[in-house]
């Protein structure tokens, strides 16, 4: 069976594999969990969370959007294309800007 590869966690391993190149670099993408590299034991299993939290801190419908750049063009669309701040809070109950 083909395991379909999304783009976000293509994106996670990248960001894994350039930060933490010693844990990382054999890496591969697989599914459940979605990142593995059984040589060092490790298994990361990619979620949205974090993109669904900013979606409803920015009051933007998140069934519209797929990838990191429909978020860009959603928030360019909804607020310009200035600076934006925003707080989010995360599970621990601590802020992150």
């Amino acid at each position: 069976m083909t395991i379909m590869e999304r783009p976000d966690e293509r994106r996670a391993l990248e960001i894994l594999k350039a930060a933490f190149p010693e844990k990382y670099s054999q890496a591969i993408l697989l599914d459940k969990p979605d990142i593995q590299n059984p040589e060092e034991n490790i298994g990361v299993e990619v979620t949205q969370a974090l993109k669904e939290s900013v979606l409803k801190a920015l009051d933007l419908n998140e069934k519209l959007i797929q990838n990191e750049q429909d978020i860009k063009a959603a928030i360019e669309d909804k607020y310009g294309k200035g600076f934006l701040s925003v707080r989010l809070p995360l599970p621990d109950n601590e802020t992150k800007k």
